[in-house]
């Protein structure tokens, strides 16, 4: 984990977010806390001027639990990574939280002990498995919803990197890409050859076929 990373907090218990923020202190990791959040209405809302590489939310909450700002965040920014946090080992809500997208699912009382491993898997595979949350239950609820467990190959992305690389798949001029994007041509040519130089390939239909097998976006949709 050379490159920084950065997470959020959603929990109503302020005291926790406190324990947390004193723990994170103490872990030699380029890992930084960019914001926290008391409940899922004030995450979604801070989401929208601040993109962390992953969001922790704690399954129950007052105004929006973890579970429903997992399916507005997956819908918003369908490649951020959420990890669900509970006081409990085992959790009634875990499938509904995997088919919201969830990607992990922690016990507050072992984040500790599992965080950085966590991360590492997240940023790696964009997934942890754990006893809880086993790679056999993910993949059994993504069969019923017509899914498959896609694990991604380690390789970060920007924000913009992925929007040109979805309107790459879309077949856009680049022309239309600026527009759609509200961006400069010689941005998303910047973008372009960000993409191309990250994967080592030559050809947009590269970066495409990329892009559906690491599950960046979906052609059913």
């Amino acid at each position: 984990m050379n490159e920084p990373i950065s997470i959020a907090l959603a929990d109503d218990n302020y005291i926790y977010r406190v324990g947390f923020k004193r723990e994170l202190k103490k872990i030699e990791a380029n890992i930084k806390l960019i914001f926290e959040a008391e409940n899922g209405e004030d995450l979604i809302e801070k989401l929208k001027s601040q993109r962390p590489d992953i969001v922790l939310t704690d399954m129950l909450m007052p105004r929006m639990d973890g579970v429903d700002a997992t399916r507005i965040i997956k819908k918003e920014y369908p490649t951020l990574l959420v990890v669900g946090l509970s006081e409990m080992h085992t959790n009634p809500y875990v499938d509904d939280f995997i088919e919201a997208g969830g990607n992990s699912y922690l016990s507050k009382e072992s984040l500790h002990v599992d965080f950085l491993n966590a991360v590492e898997d997240l940023i790696t595979t964009g997934y942890h498995f754990n006893t809880t949350f086993t790679k056999e239950k993910v993949e059994s609820v993504l069969t019923k919803l017509g899914k498959k467990l896609i694990l991604r190959d380690g390789k970060r992305f920007s924000e913009k990197e992925v929007l040109v690389m979805r309107l790459i798949s879309q077949h856009k001029t680049i022309n239309r890409m600026a527009e759609e994007l509200n961006m400069s041509v010689e941005s998303i040519k910047k973008y372009k050859a960000s993409l191309h130089n990250k994967l080592k390939v030559k050809k947009d239909s590269e970066i495409m076929a990329y892009a559906i097998k690491m599950g960046y976006i979906d052609m059913d949709e």
